[in-house]
């Protein structure tokens, strides 16, 4: 017996029904796209056991107390979890060993605070961020104004201030933190109840500002514009990252600055600030990239949930690190600049002649212009003064286009004969487009755009009294020289000669100094040796002055610019000046000033005439006077003529004797004795003697009696 089993037909209908609709969906219908594929292996993420959980402080709460814990949990297979999170559900039990999923915020499968209030959402994700363990249980004190926390500390406090987001009213939990819980009641002044309470505070204080949903840490740029300007701040660019600071390197050694130009460290550039690339003006156009980057854990903040069945919501809080970057290309425009090189139009040098017109030419280089562009180049020269800057007068102008944006071009500035002597002259220079001044070049110290104009003048005077007339014995002469217009710090050589004013001639006698220039302006002196052959002469000193690096003749000092000789230079006549053992060769001197005018009254000595020879004296021969007669008067008789003795004097070959100095000192300049005859000394006295002989005295005696005893008897009469 044969049993057939045919279908029912209302169920056949039913069928056929199904079939059909399958049919037109899948013809009308586009096909679905494939599931994601899930970041973590099969059967991952799912929660650790127990035992692998870590404890915090319990705490005391409106209804009771609660254990606090940091949740394990695994993201691939391993020894230990690698990933730990936090409860975001405080009236929902924890499940370990269990499947879970991550996502992200919406995907919260609660009824709490989380679940509807976006700014809760980002209080909580700020916490785990700036909580242990993501951050360090130093850190978190420091941050909270507390020391000595730890692990248990940290955990009590970051599940509470957790909670006090997602469970507090108006949450149907109602949470409120009370303390910490022990077996007697609540604790609120231990020292680690004060610890626990100092890290609430700080977590659900001011600090905690929010941190959006992200997975992984996240990166932006902003502020991108136009190019920049060299000379200026390029920028600003601004990194937007997840986390508060990033990390930028650039491709080039220009700085990062804030905007007040404060430096930037690159490795730590805060997130959302305003950079910029500190380009220097004298840089070529181009351009730079900024590379930065950010690093931050991956799934931190991120949801861990399962709802069959259904278990605790999760917030990871610490996972491993990750990386974002984002680059950014600044770029910027050569600023126009020009740099100038002035020079003597005859010679190349720095020196110009101090005769006559001069040239300067002024080599004007410049970058950064714009092809094709017509500019106007204005140039002045100015004098370096004690007080600054002074005009000339004296400019030139060029009007030229560039073909390429760097290049040179000449300017020329014609000095007339009588004007920059002794003068240090610069030449400024500016650069106009459309009228407009864009750059200059006018630095009154800067060497390159400097000329000089030498200038030298001279006082020539007899060195011992400082007058301009020199015995005719000779002696020496200085002249003193003036000069002005030279480069300081650098060698030069003073060249004198001595000349005749009425033959136009050199007397062969030289001198000369060389000297460091401490300034433009000062004094040097070189001294000539004037022989006594040119009495009666009228001699001009004659100077040349030269630009040196030979060797240093005479030792110098210098004092406020001026140069004076310690030793006056060589003043021997040119025929036997010793010369230098190295002599300057003619390549390393250059001729700069001439001081040479016969007629020039300062640079002029005379030398006096020598004195007539006095003519020969001659003796009139003696007179002699006869003395007239005596005669008596009336009744008198004359007495007889009384007979001198003849005068003898001494020998011219005999000296005389001067007055004795004393009875018993005799004169130190006494002479020999001098004798009348053999054997006979005459006597010495203090004054000359007279020299009689022995019988005209006795004669001269006996006639001195005989009138004494007439003498008597005439009176007695």
């Amino acid at each position: 017996m044969t049993t057939s089993i045919s279908p029912h037909p209302r169920r056949l209908g039913g069928v056929l029904t199904l079939i059909l609709t399958l049919l037109l969906t899948l013809t009308s219908a586009p096909l679905l796209a494939p599931a994601a594929a899930s970041p973590f292996p099969d059967g991952y993420p799912k929660m650790g056991s127990r035992d692998e959980s870590q404890s915090g402080h319990r705490i005391a709460t409106g209804d009771g107390a609660i254990r606090t814990r940091l949740f394990p949990l695994y993201t691939q297979p391993g020894d230990e979890p690698d990933q730990l999170s936090y409860c975001v559900e405080f009236s929902v039990n924890a499940r370990y060993d269990l499947g879970m999923s991550v996502g992200g915020w919406d995907s919260f499968p609660g009824d709490n605070n989380f679940a509807s209030d976006a700014q809760v959402r980002e209080h909580v994700a700020w916490i785990v961020r700036h909580s242990y363990p993501q951050t360090p249980l130093d850190a978190l004190a420091e941050a909270a104004g507390t020391d000595g926390l730890t692990a248990e500390d940290a955990i009590a406090a970051t599940q509470a201030a957790i909670w006090t987001y997602t469970d507090a009213k108006p949450a149907k939990a109602v949470f409120a933190y009370k303390g910490l819980a022990t077996g007697r009641g609540t604790d609120t002044t231990s020292p680690g109840a004060r610890r626990v309470q100092a890290v609430i505070d700080y977590l659900t204080g001011d600090a905690n500002t929010g941190k959006p949903q992200s997975e992984g840490p996240q990166l932006t740029t902003a502020g991108l514009g136009t190019p920049g300007t060299a000379g200026e701040k390029v920028g600003p660019v601004t990194f937007n990252a997840s986390e508060a600071e990033l990390a930028v390197t650039a491709e080039t050694d220009y700085p990062l600055v804030f905007a007040d130009g404060a430096p930037v460290d690159p490795q730590q550039v805060p997130s959302g600030r305003e950079i910029f690339l500190d380009v220097p003006a004298e840089a070529p156009a181009g351009s730079a990239t900024l590379s930065a980057t950010v690093t931050g854990p991956r799934w931190t903040g991120m949801l861990v949930s399962n709802t069959k069945p259904r278990a605790q919501t999760l917030m990871i809080s610490r996972s491993e690190e990750a990386q974002a970057s984002a680059d950014v290309t600044l770029t910027w425009k050569a600023v126009p600049r020009i740099g100038t090189t002035a020079r003597d139009g005859d010679d190349g040098d720095d020196f110009l002649p101090d005769s006559g017109p001069a040239t300067v030419i002024d080599t004007v280089e410049y970058a950064g212009l714009v092809p094709g562009t017509e500019y106007e180049l204005r140039g002045e020269l100015m004098l370096r003064g004690e007080d600054g800057p002074e005009p000339t007068g004296i400019t030139s102008t060029l009007t030229f286009t560039p073909e390429e944006p760097d290049g040179a071009v000449e300017l020329r500035f014609e000095v007339p004969a009588d004007q920059l002597h002794g003068q240090t002259v610069v030449v400024y220079e500016r650069l106009y487009r459309d009228g407009k001044e864009i750059t200059a070049h006018a630095d009154i110290d800067d060497e390159a755009q400097t000329v000089y104009r030498p200038f030298i003048e001279s006082d020539a005077y007899d060195l011992a009294d400082g007058d301009q007339a020199l015995p005719a014995a000779g002696g020496t002469l200085r002249d003193e020289i003036a000069y002005a217009g030279l480069r300081a710090g650098q060698w030069y050589a003073a060249r004198g000669e001595v000349m005749d004013r009425e033959t136009g001639e050199s007397t062969g006698v030289t001198g000369e100094a060389e000297f460091l220039a401490g300034s433009a302006t000062g004094t040097v002196v070189v001294d000539f040796d004037i022989p006594g052959e040119y009495a009666g002469k009228t001699l001009v000193v004659f100077q040349r002055l030269y630009s040196t690096s030979g060797p240093v003749l005479t030792a110098y000092s210098t004092s406020q610019g001026t140069a004076a000789s310690s030793a006056s230079a060589s003043s021997t006549p040119a025929s036997s000046a010793p010369a230098p053992s190295t002599p300057p060769g003619e390549d390393d001197e250059v001729l700069l000033a001439v001081h040479e005018d016969l007629n020039e009254e300062r640079q002029t000595v005379v030398v006096e005439e020598e004195p007539p020879a006095p003519p020969e004296q001659t003796t009139p021969p003696e007179q002699a006077t006869t003395p007239p007669e005596e005669t008596a008067p009336p009744g008198e008789t004359v007495p007889p003529e009384e007979t001198a003795p003849p005068e003898e004097t001494a020998s011219p070959e005999q000296p005389t004797t001067p007055p004795a100095e004393g009875p018993d000192e005799p004169s130190p300049s006494t002479p020999a004795p001098v004798t009348e005859g053999p054997g006979e000394e005459l006597p010495r006295t203090g004054s000359p003697s007279l020299l009689v002989p022995l019988g005209v005295a006795v004669a001269l005696l006996g006639l001195g009696g005989a009138l004494l005893g007439a003498g008597v008897r005439w009176r007695g009469r």
